[in-house]
């Protein structure tokens, strides 16, 4: 069985296993079969360790109080001198199953000027917070990677798990809040029905709609993962 869904966050699954199906705004078919198939598998592999290994922190409790601290471990229950025992390996993962819209190297050669690409923890709650606040279109998206298009602009996101063993994990595990000093704006997203959104699916608002100074009505948004966003139109 193949738990590498269990991450390293057991309730947190589990809960948003139960959630998937009414969460707002409405998960795409794929997120929901890919949560409560996670959920569904922690449950079969918990009632097989038993005692073995608990839901808390990702702990086990075999003795070794070894704590499982990355999305990219593997665990599984083995038997060691008549003895059950979890085993963890680290790996770099990617979770998707079957083929992109495109190579990477076809999308890499389609990009031009600068681009924006963001390290998130978990790929579907950062699509949740794109489609339902920021209005996004999501041109293409599996637990690994995403790409979002709207108001003329193109962005990615990766999860981490993708840059396990790349330098740039580092940068994000140091930092308590991603993006610091970083606003990502979002010109001609209406920052009214934008701050409406956030408020509405719970999101935090640093900074109400404002018309400002220089021309501007904008909001500023955080995000999942600690971004700032901020949709502005002209007035």
């Amino acid at each position: 069985m193949d738990l590498s869904g269990a991450r390293n966050d057991a309730e947190l699954y589990l809960a948003q296993g139960a959630s998937a199906p009414s969460m707002e705004p409405a998960l795409d078919s794929f997120w929901i079969d890919y949560y409560c198939r996670m959920s569904d598998e922690w449950a079969q592999f918990a009632d097989f360790a038993g005692a073995a290994i608990t839901c808390k922190a990702g702990k086990t409790s075999n003795g070794t109080s070894q704590t499982i601290s990355s999305p990219c471990t593997m665990i599984w229950p083995v038997v060691l001198h008549g003895r059950l025992s979890i085993q963890t390996k680290r790996r770099t993962m990617k979770l998707r199953v079957g083929e992109p819209w495109m190579s990477a190297k076809d999308y890499a050669r389609s990009l031009r000027g600068l681009t924006l690409n963001l390290l998130v923890a978990d790929i579907g709650a950062a699509l949740a917070f794109q489609r339902g606040v920021l209005g996004a279109s999501i041109v293409y998206s599996d637990p690994d990677f995403a790409v979002c298009s709207g108001y003329g602009a193109e962005w990615m996101l990766h999860a981490d798990h993708t840059y396990e063993n790349h330098p740039m994990r580092k940068t994000v595990n140091a930092t308590h809040l991603r993006g610091g000093g970083l606003e990502v704006r979002i010109h001609g997203c209406d920052p009214d029905a934008a701050e409406a959104a956030a408020r509405r699916l719970g999101f935090e608002v640093l900074s109400p709609a404002t018309d400002q100074g220089h021309g501007l009505r904008e909001v500023y948004i955080r995000d999942p993962d600690g971004y700032v966003w901020v949709p502005d139109v002209h007035r």
